[in-house]
């Protein structure tokens, strides 16, 4: 793995098919996005799923940084969202 790959804290739930999750994904406003993500792009830490996700900027660290998801979002149909840090 890349030094830009991170993971982040979500909320899962089973997806469409055996090896999917139903993932949910909190902004830095506060709203959720989701999408459907392969299960090996989650793992899980501290009892918490975190999701495997591309850091394209920390610059504004602590506030919040932009990943790249692995997909678009159903919401936004953007896979560039910001989330906290």
């Amino acid at each position: 793995m890349g030094k830009n790959v991170i993971w982040i804290p979500v909320k899962i739930k089973d997806g469409m098919f055996t090896n999917e999750y139903a993932v949910k994904i909190e902004l830095i406003d506060g709203a959720t996005v989701s999408i459907f993500a392969d299960k090996s792009m989650i793992q899980e830490r501290k009892g918490v799923p975190h999701l495997r996700v591309t850091l394209i900027n920390r610059a504004t660290c602590p506030d919040r940084m932009r990943v790249l998801l692995p997909r678009e979002t159903f919401e936004t149909s953007t896979p560039w969202v910001d989330v906290p840090c």
